[in-house]
């Protein structure tokens, strides 16, 4: 049975990102992006990364720094 979608409309990545991240989360985010990871969703105030080749899953911490010792799962899609 699938999950009720929580976003209520919103896309995973809002388009003014920048609006949800602290100064050290853009800079901590710059460099992560140099190094193969992504912005997966974003779940306010959790901005969840993903390396670029699926494997891996981080949460960028209000420091900057990349988690990837985390809690966070991912659920399945609808059709999966």
């Amino acid at each position: 049975m699938a999950k009720p979608d929580k976003r209520k409309g919103m896309p995973p990545v809002p388009i003014n990102l920048d609006r949800y991240l602290t100064p050290a989360q853009v800079s901590g985010l710059d460099r992560a992006l140099k190094f193969g990871w992504s912005v997966k969703f974003v779940r306010r105030p959790t901005i969840v990364l993903e390396y670029e080749d699926g494997s891996v899953l981080g949460v960028l911490e209000e420091d900057g720094t990349l988690n990837r010792n985390h809690s966070i799962r991912e659920r399945q899609a609808a059709n999966d």
